[in-house]
């Protein structure tokens, strides 16, 4: 049998991908998306069930194999276990369900900290034995929380936030792998107090007990609090020394994470594929173990033991990933590490895919969710990168590189050596980040939509800077403690690094075409690659037999015709259809419109919640901006690049504040705004400069009965506001839409109060242009004061009705409202329970469909709705609308 554990982690892999996918199932919708990734998954399973087989026993296996059915039994077996083990364990459970949406005060220990800043993030574990997530608004002023201290905490506990949008991160799901099932919010009006005794009234939020039994802790309690105490002493070491920027980059070299980086820096590591460096994993690992090995046994005239020395290097790497939490990229990087440090001890050579492989599955068999993680998997697949065709591209190329190094050589004497082996090394560095990018490239575009042209180039330079850093902030903390000056030393060095890499990396992405924004990649896209980098390495091993490299050529060949034909008889026979996407953005309108002519148009985006009543401190920080983390992810997502029109119906922030950063960001035909009636808003006046800054064509106030649509094939006419009846409100100055295409009709209607309505009702009232429509929007997001009798009258019976709404103090939407449009709605759907709403027009009639399982607010459907979350009758699933925090607050 030949490598049998690279084998059997495969398959057992392969079994959590389809226990991953029938939980997928169960929670979501079936969409296009879940149809490509089975058939991905089912590809990719005959593929790995013959390879396995073949793999595993060999025509040079000495021993007679198994029959195929007792093969194919054994192989189903570790399948249908992973498969199994992994659904029941994908389903989020908690003791804390009944309690959702309530004030609660809980007790526990910090688990972790992932912010110690405002806002203050922190894993807890109560009493009870739960893990809940726990956010704070305002850190607590004259302390610090640490590692495996108790605490007591008071705020509302909350689900964390499913898919809102298509193609979303789900992040209930990824709080779930990390055994958090709920979350606890705290504000600065919750009563929160010491466990003994009670803090003053500016002390914040949590309290810290430091006395009694609950200070009691294990070992390796102990061991990590030692570690996060170090932690800490180093960044506030180096915060208190460096400059702010170089501090940031250099903390998140060492311990991982973004948090401290500018928006500039962020976006300059990503746009260069280097944002890998802030997630700390093999390299880190590998410099650490490298400089102690060297350091104790580096010596010509000493060396410490052999064994001793594998010994204290263990405990470094292991320490060391205490320090920055054990995330999967540490996991993987730490197990890798010692494993080869015993085979080191053993002077056993060390085969990668098995090492690879034994590392991974101890990481499964405890966690199987873990295989979804996105750090997992482009750890682990750019180990395989590595391992798997480094090799092949170095046989490759060597010759050519051994060419030029004597070339250089014989020219140049004693130089040209020395100019030889440093071509050498490029070339290796070269080649390792080729292999690590072509392995890494699908997921990338998966999670990232982003494709770093500059990335090659980028990670030779970063590598050795990372490298560098990592050595010089190991050495700083060493002499920490006993010598300052010689750790500030090192530091500075570390600090002109960065600074001359930040450099580097800016002139780089300013370059024009440095990266590429795609669209999500199809799962089966993804698997033909693989399968094809997969073939062309084996060729390049010599590994595929001329016979059978021929095959696959002539199936390429005859093939490829009808696969294009297929493609482009789908493009120009499927149906023409006019798709309306009503976004899920919290609290406020974000409405997509893509027309069968391949036009694209956004309604109105929210933009961060209004912050002048909060303190100093509040208003210093960025907010959460909807057009910035949900539209524009979005559109990435979908590939969008350019948008034709615009359309902001009124000024009001949940309506107009995104819009600003979309306009800079996204290339824009046409902005159509309404002006307010009064003294113009700051995004309002935003939103005119970005457009004059990006040479936007704005019309404003266009006038009742103007077709505004960028496709001819589909009319987007204005109702509303019309200069006869000069609107007295913000709400009411709403431009109101009707999209027709075909018989298909579409009404928009901003926040437009009864006042509108009526006057709307009244002007088209008449059989010459009826007001009727298969879709509307509710106006004003369901407000209980903005319902219109005679507008309910003029619009008569309708598909479907839209709420867009998110949390929000307001009461938004009003059960009499949706009781009322239900009545006269085959369907009502709210964004804040179902998501995204689809609305899908073919000229004739509509259908929809929804993000997430959620039962419509009223109406009749003949479509079945599944719970999202199986718990017991008594417990309520929570309303965003239920609670007082605005779309803001939400992750």
């Amino acid at each position: 049998m030949k490598r049998p554990l690279v084998v059997f982690v495969c398959l057992y892999g392969f079994g959590i991908a389809l226990g991953l996918f029938g939980h997928e199932i169960r929670t979501y919708p079936l969409s296009g998306e879940t149809v490509q990734m089975g058939l991905a998954l089912a590809v990719s399973g005959v593929a790995m069930l013959v390879w396995g087989d073949r793999h595993l026993f060999t025509r040079s296996t000495p021993h007679r194999p198994p029959a195929l059915w007792q093969r194919s039994a054994f192989y189903s077996a570790i399948i249908v276990f992973g498969a199994a083990f992994t659904f029941l364990t994908a389903q989020p459970r908690s003791e804390l369900y009944a309690l959702l949406e309530q004030t609660v005060t809980l007790s526990g220990r910090v688990e972790q900290i992932l912010s110690n800043d405002s806002p203050l993030v922190m894993d807890l574990r109560t009493i009870e034995g739960e893990q809940i997530r726990v956010r704070s608004q305002r850190a607590p002023s004259g302390t610090e929380i640490h590692p495996f201290e108790w605490v007591e905490v008071t705020g509302q506990l909350r689900l964390p936030a499913e898919r809102r949008n298509p193609g979303d991160f789900d992040y209930r799901a990824y709080l779930w792998r990390q055994g958090v099932a709920v979350e606890l919010y705290c504000r600065n009006s919750d009563a929160v107090g010491r466990l003994r005794s009670l803090l003053s009234e500016n002390a914040g939020e949590i309290a810290v007990e430091r006395n009694g039994d609950f200070s009691r802790t294990g070992i390796v309690e102990k061991i990590a609090g030692a570690a996060y105490s170090l932690r800490r002493q180093m960044e506030v070491f180096l915060e208190g020394r460096l400059p702010r920027d170089s501090a940031a980059i250099i903390k998140g070299i060492l311990f991982g994470g973004q948090g401290d980086l500018s928006e500039e820096d962020r976006q300059v590591y990503r746009v260069t594929g280097v944002a890998h460096a802030f997630a700390v994993s093999g390299s880190n690992i590998a410099v650490i173990a490298g400089t102690v090995l060297t350091m104790l046994r580096g010596g010509r005239r000493w060396q410490a033991p052999l064994w001793p020395s594998i010994a204290v290097t263990s405990a470094a790497i292991v320490f060391y990933g205490f320090m920055t939490g054990f995330p999967a990229s540490v996991q993987r990087a730490l197990l890798m590490a010692l494993g080869g440090l015993l085979a080191y001890g053993f002077q056993r050579n060390v085969d990668g895919p098995t090492l690879l492989a034994s590392a991974a599955l101890p990481i499964l068999l405890v966690n199987p969710l873990m295989l979804a993680d996105p750090g997992f998997q482009l750890s682990f697949a750019a180990t395989w990168g590595i391992l798997y065709l480094f090799p092949p591209l170095h046989q490759t190329v060597q010759p050519v590189g051994q060419r030029l190094a004597q070339t250089l050589e014989q020219r140049f004497a004693t130089l040209g050596s020395a100019l030889g082996k440093a071509l050498t090394l490029l070339l290796d560095t070269l080649l390792v980040s080729l292999a690590a990018q072509l392995a890494l490239s699908p997921l990338c575009l998966y999670y990232f939509n982003l494709f770093s042209v500059s990335g090659l180039l980028a990670n030779i330079a970063s590598g050795a800077i990372i490298a560098l850093v990592t050595i010089l902030g190991f050495l700083s903390f060493l002499l920490l403690p006993f010598w300052p000056a010689g750790a500030l030393s090192f530091s500075l060095v570390s600090a002109v690094s960065v600074d001359l890499l930040n450099f580097f990396l800016r002139r780089l992405a300013e370059v024009p075409g440095a990266a590429l924004t795609v669209a999500t990649p199809s799962p089966l896209l993804m698997v033909a690659y693989y399968l094809a980098v997969i073939f062309f390495r084996e060729s390049l091993a010599g590994h595929v037999r001329p016979k059978d490299a021929a095959r696959v050529h002539d199936w390429t060949v005859r093939s490829a015709p009808f696969l294009i034909i297929l493609f482009l008889g789908y493009r120009l026979l499927a149906p023409a259809e006019l798709l309306v996407t009503f976004i899920d953005v919290g609290q406020g309108d974000g409405i997509l419109i893509e027309t069968p002519g391949g036009k694209r148009v956004l309604v109105d985006t929210p933009g961060p919640p209004l912050l002048a009543m909060g303190s100093a401190e509040d208003r210093s920080k960025k907010a959460f901006d909807p057009g910035e983390k949900i539209v524009a992810p979005f559109f990435h997502r979908k590939g969008i690049t350019r948008l034709d029109l615009v359309v902001n119906t009124h000024a009001d922030q949940d309506h107009i504040g995104g819009l600003p950063y979309l306009l800079s960001e996204f290339p824009v035909g046409q902005l159509a705004l309404s002006p307010p009636p009064g003294a113009a808003p700051p995004a309002y006046l935003t939103l005119e400069e970005v457009a004059t800054r990006q040479q936007v064509t704005v019309v404003k106030s266009p006038e009742p009965g103007v077709d505004i649509s960028p496709d001819p094939a589909v009319r987007m006419i204005v109702l509303f506001p019309s200069p006869d009846s000069p609107p007295q409100t913000t709400n009411d100055s709403s431009l109101v839409l009707l999209v027709e295409y075909g018989q298909c009709r579409l009404l928009l209607t901003g926040d437009l109060e009864r006042e509108g309505q009526a006057y709307l009702a009244a002007q088209y009232a008449g059989e010459f242009f009826p007001l009727t429509a298969g879709v509307v929007k509710i106006p004003h997001h369901g407000s209980r004061h903005n319902l219109e009798p005679s507008l309910m009258a003029a619009l008569g019976e309708l598909d479907l009705a839209v709420v867009s709404v998110g949390r929000n103090t307001f009461g938004h939407p009003a059960p009499e409202i949706l009781q009322r449009w239900g009545e006269q709605c085959a369907e009502v759907l709210r964004t804040d329970t179902c998501g995204a709403v689809i609305a899908t027009g073919d000229g004739e009639q509509w259908h929809w469909r929804t993000t997430r399982w959620e039962k419509p607010a009223y109406g009749s459907t003949n479509r079945t709705h599944k719970a999202s979350l199986v718990m017991p009758p008594s417990v309520r699933l929570p309303k965003r609308g239920d609670t007082a925090l605005s779309s803001g607050t939400e992750p």
